[in-house]
């Protein structure tokens, strides 16, 4: 069992994207149970042109959601993972299970992106 911190964690250690960006976002509305994913399919430090919409032309949000909400270090047995938003064409179905597959579920969507879609350059040229 892994807790909201461990889960982070693990699944950076697990991604395989080469220069392109991934943020996690926790206590949300003041609670710790929602860890919100995106993933910007540009080279760290791009993705502001445009007023941010190179950056909004590339991503995809995921929501986490079942870890403890009083209390990141404890670990929990089952959580959601869910897919908000995207531009790319690549489902991703809700899955509910334990925070070790749930690893493996996203990080096998998200190395699947930054190794079959190229960057989409719509408002500087590529660097």
């Amino acid at each position: 069992m892994l807790n909201a911190i461990q889960f982070s964690k693990e699944l950076m250690d697990t991604l395989e994207i080469g220069d392109r960006q991934v943020f996690f976002r926790d206590k949300m509305l003041g609670t710790n149970d929602a860890i919100a994913i995106h993933y910007i399919n540009l080279p760290r430090g791009l993705g502001g042109a445009g007023g941010g919409a190179e950056g909004e032309n590339n991503r995809f949000t995921l929501m986490v959601t079942g870890f403890d909400k009083s209390n990141q270090t404890i670990p929990v047995e089952k959580i959601q993972v869910k897919l908000l938003c995207s531009v790319f064409d690549y489902p991703l179905r809700k899955k509910t299970c334990t925070p070790e597959r749930a690893v493996e579920y996203i990080a096998e969507f998200i190395n699947r992106i930054a190794r079959e879609v190229p960057p989409k350059y719509t408002h500087k040229k590529n660097q």
